[in-house]
C-alpha cells in the first residue's frame, strides 16, 4: 500500500502503448491490480459508477493521478474494468488506456 509507481513501471506503460500502436491498436491494458486495492473491493468499477476513482488506494490511485495529470490532457482516455471473478466476486482490475480518435 505504501509502494510507489516506479520509473521502471512507467517505462513499461510507455512500452505497452508503443507496442499496441505498432500493432495498429487503439487500446492497451497498462496495469492490473487486486480489487482489494479499492476501498469497496472493486464494486464501483464493476458497476461502472462514475465515482470509482475515489475508491482507489496505493499504486492504483497513484497511477490514476498520473493519468489525470499527464495523459488525459493529451486526449487519452482511461477505463477500469474487473478482469477476473474468482468465486463470482471481483478479483483483479485492469486499467485500459485508449487513444482512439473520436467517433464521427
Amino acid at each position: 500500500m505504501n509502494n510507489h509507481v516506479s520509473d521502471d513501471e512507467m517505462a513499461m506503460v510507455r512500452r505497452l502503448v508503443m507496442n499496441a500502436v505498432k500493432d495498429g491498436k487503439f487500446e492497451a491494458m497498462i496495469y492490473s491490480f487486486p480489487s482489494g486495492l479499492c476501498t469497496d473491493s472493486g464494486r464501483a468499477i464493476n458497476n461502472n459508477d462514475p465515482s470509482w476513482p475515489e475508491t482507489l488506494q496505493g499504486k492504483a490511485k497513484e497511477l490514476f493521478e498520473s493519468y489525470e495529470e499527464l495523459a488525459k490532457p493529451r486526449g487519452y482516455k482511461l477505463k477500469a474494468m474487473v478482469i477476473s471473478f474468482p468465486g463470482d466476486i471481483p478479483g483483479d482490475v485492469g486499467f485500459f488506456l485508449n487513444w482512439a480518435p473520436p467517433a464521427v
